[in-house]
């Protein structure tokens, strides 16, 4: 279980056997005003998104070879004149999806070796200035790999994405 812990950044736990035990912890990791996060498939990554004034995500290794451990690889705040903060992410194999205010929505992949991340994608659904809290507000991403973005000033964006390909196709406003 990855959980956000607002001011108190990321805790881990082991919920692996719920029925019988407890959540185990296993750890956490720092942050500020950290309100998502999302781990890739596999496990190896977990990122989260930390909404505040130049709020941004940060990308985190899962090591449990030996114990536990978690290792930042990578962090990314954008300009404010983009967008104020990040506020939600979903990850689908190794690309994250990001709902980024102002900025809209933002794909990465995740470097499966050293957990960079590299720019993939972005839609702008807010046509405005950045500033408040205005701006996408929710991401996901469904099997035939549109992605969903809620705008809270113009409402949801459904964009088709070729997985393969560092470009998307406007399809539903």
């Amino acid at each position: 279980l990855y959980a956000a812990a607002w001011d108190s950044g990321l805790w881990v736990y082991d919920v692996s056997n719920v029925a019988n035990q407890a959540p185990v912890f296993l750890g956490s990791a720092p942050g500020n005003n950290t309100h998502s996060s999302w781990p890739t498939a596999d496990g190896r990554y977990v990122v989260t998104g930390e909404e505040n004034a130049f709020g941004g995500i940060k990308v985190f290794r899962i090591i449990t070879d030996g114990g536990f451990q978690m290792n930042q690889t990578d962090s990314l705040v954008l300009p404010q004149s983009q967008a104020i903060s990040v506020h939600n992410q979903y990850v689908v194999g190794y690309r994250l999806y990001n709902a980024w205010y102002q900025a809209g929505m933002r794909a990465f992949d995740i470097d499966p070796v050293t957990g960079k991340l590299q720019a993939a994608a972005s839609y702008d659904t807010y046509p405005g200035t950045s500033g408040g809290f205005s701006g996408a507000w929710g991401i996901y991403v469904d099997e035939n790999h549109n992605i969903l973005t809620s705008d809270i000033s113009s409402g949801l964006f459904v964009v088709g994405h070729d997985c393969n390909e560092n470009s998307i196709d406007d399809q539903t406003d």
